[in-house]
């Protein structure tokens, strides 16, 4: 084949062209080409019919190509159709009653019934109206017997028409309107009893072809399609061939509606018998359980992850928290280590005034102990930048010293014993200490300082100024001061008489005279008895070692990290080991206390 290439436009500029040349044009080559394919047929049977579009051959010429096909096949199995003989019974027929007359029968075509085709129903009419022409039997010696003849050809009338022939075919009394058992014995006969009678019912349909029921191992997807065309089985079955002249429309589409419904029942009677349905619902149910299983366990999965996550969470808090408060206490260390550093450098801790005794050295010692396990961390830093400013001015380091040691008490009473050193000291500065400045105690006021203690005990918020102030207004007496009430409590507990020893002595033996009823419900209270002389020997043999806020705080955090709802045999053994130098037995002790100082308070603010 030979082509000429266009030349270039005069307007084309090769200097502006950027096109690249891949490959170049490759030679010429000799082949051979088949003529087939679905579109080279269709043109030849266009050529062939003298058509100009695709559409014409399909449209005209392929429809009647298969009506010519069916008639031929119809044709041929007609010629190979043998008749049925006559029955004899069917001889006495009265063609007045043509309509109660099978004329399948008639005609010899009892056999095939809906299913013989036009060639057949000629082909038997022809040899019927042969064998029964009057004629014929007149030549037999029978002029007058036409009757069979006459039902023959009505026979033919109603068959040859395809309309009259549909309207007999729905009330055809040969076939059987009746449905099969609902339960049936086993498998194979479920196909066999609901094949047939859907394949009975199928020649009513207006679609065509109607899919078959198959059989156990038939697929899903075809099992469905049958019970989906079935479900909306549309059906050209009338009821007009038995009534009477233009009457009876009504009683036809009744009949109708029975009929469907009982197409419905057959549909809904075989699909719960259908052992397929229940293979497949029993599929769906298995299918649906391993899912629910596989859910369950991918949930379960899903919350274990969760729960180690959060565990690794915790115990990555738990082990930063306990670094953070190491390292915090590394760094409180040193700067209390700066802080005695610097007070030992300014001879805070001796006495410069009096001789300095070991004593007097260990009481220092232990007051700036007590003082930098009170302060939190940032008060010891502060402490130490303000010692690095005082230098070795003593004056000034005391003065910071007992400010921040008032300070401790004002925020919390219940220290104020552990400073027991430093408040004499003030108090000797001051002057307040001198007997001869101070007011006695009468008898009376000590019976009321009594009950007041033992109304107000230990951890009661302001504990000595709600004791002054109670004192003071149930025995009229002047307000003492926290301290003095404190300094007197002491003496009483350890049995002194120093400075009131008769008091002591008529307040003991006041009750059986005194007629106060503030006192009528007290016991008797001997603080020189020698029941509590061997109590204070006991105590003072094994003293109560004080809690240092340092403990206090390790004990706080060591319940917080090991609450009640901790269910282990060895809690309060971890308890004690997060709390340095204190043993299980304290550390239960030291809970008890407190809750019952809580309880205390409690007790207190509603009595107040």
């Amino acid at each position: 084949m030979e082509f000429t290439l266009q030349p270039v436009p005069a307007s084309f500029d090769t200097a502006q062209c950027k096109a690249v040349v891949h490959a170049g044009i490759s030679e010429p080559a000799v082949g051979h080409v088949d003529a087939v394919g679905s579109h080279y047929k269709s043109y030849l049977r266009r050529r062939e019919h003298n058509l100009t579009e695709l559409d014409d051959y399909d449209t005209h010429i392929l429809p009647a190509q298969l009506e010519r096909a069916r008639l031929d096949a119809d044709s041929a199995a007609a010629e190979k159709f043998i008749v049925d003989p006559a029955d004899p019974q069917l001889l006495y027929l009265d063609p007045i009653r043509w309509k109660e007359q099978d004329h399948y029968r008639v005609l010899g075509l009892g056999s095939l019934r809906h299913r013989a085709t036009p060639a057949q129903i000629k082909k038997a009419h022809h040899q019927r109206a042969l064998e029964f022409h009057p004629d014929k039997r007149a030549a037999l010696g029978n002029a007058h017997d036409d009757n069979f003849f006459k039902c023959v050809q009505k026979a033919y009338e109603v068959l040859s028409d395809p309309i009259k022939r549909r309207q007999y075919d729905s009330v055809d009394p040969a076939i059987s309107d009746e449905l099969p058992k609902a339960k049936l014995d086993d498998v194979q006969s479920f196909f066999d009893t609901y094949g047939s009678v859907f394949e009975r019912e199928g020649r009513f349909s207006k679609r065509q072809p109607v899919p078959s029921l198959g059989d156990f191992d038939a697929p899903r997807e075809q099992v469905e399609a049958f019970y989906r065309f079935w479900t909306g089985f549309d059906s050209w079955r009338s009821y007009e061939y038995l009534d009477k002249e233009k009457e009876a429309t009504e009683n036809r589409e009744e009949k109708r509606r029975k009929d469907n419904k009982r197409i419905t029942t057959l549909v809904e009677q075989a699909m719960a018998a259908d052992p397929r349905i229940e293979k497949y619902k029993e599929e769906e149910r298995k299918e649906k359980e391993l899912k629910r299983i596989a859910r369950e366990t991918a949930a379960k999965k899903a919350e274990m992850e969760k729960q180690k996550a959060e565990e690794e969470k915790r115990r990555i808090a738990l082990a930063k928290e306990e670094e953070e408060r190491k390292q915090a206490a590394e760094e409180k260390r040193m700067h209390k280590k700066a802080v005695r550093e610097l007070y030992q450098a300014v001879s805070y801790l001796v006495n410069n005034t009096q001789q300095t005794t070991s004593m007097t050295r260990t009481s220092r010692e232990s007051e700036v102990d007590m003082l930098l396990d009170s302060l939190s961390h940032e008060a010891t830093v502060k402490l130490r930048d303000a010692l690095r400013e005082c230098k070795n001015d003593h004056s000034k380091i005391q003065a910071l010293t007992a400010t921040a040691i008032t300070s401790i008490i004002e925020k919390n009473p219940a220290v104020a014993i552990s400073f027991s050193s430093f408040r004499d000291r003030q108090l000797k500065q001051a002057g307040q200490v001198s007997a001869s400045k101070q007011r006695e105690w009468t008898a009376e006021e000590l019976e009321l300082l009594i009950k007041a203690t033992n109304k107000f005990p230990g951890g009661t918020l302001n504990r000595w100024e709600t004791i002054g102030k109670w004192l003071s207004q149930h025995g009229g007496f002047p307000r003492r001061s926290g301290d003095e009430l404190l300094h007197k409590t002491n003496e009483l507990r350890k049995g002194s008489r120093t400075g009131g020893g008769m008091l002591v002595k008529e307040l003991q033996n006041k009750k059986a005279n005194h007629d106060d009823e503030r006192m009528a419900n007290e016991a008797s209270i001997r603080y020189d008895g020698p029941v509590l002389q061997k109590a204070a020997e006991k105590k003072e043999t094994k003293p109560e070692r004080p809690w240092a806020p340092q403990e206090q705080t390790q004990l706080e955090r060591a319940l917080q990290a090991y609450p009640p709802s901790y269910k282990a045999p060895d809690r309060w053994d971890k308890i004690a080991e997060a709390v340095v130098g204190r043993t299980k037995k304290e550390c239960k002790l030291r809970v008890k206390y407190l809750a019952e100082q809580v309880r205390a308070k409690k007790a207190a603010a509603a009595g107040a």
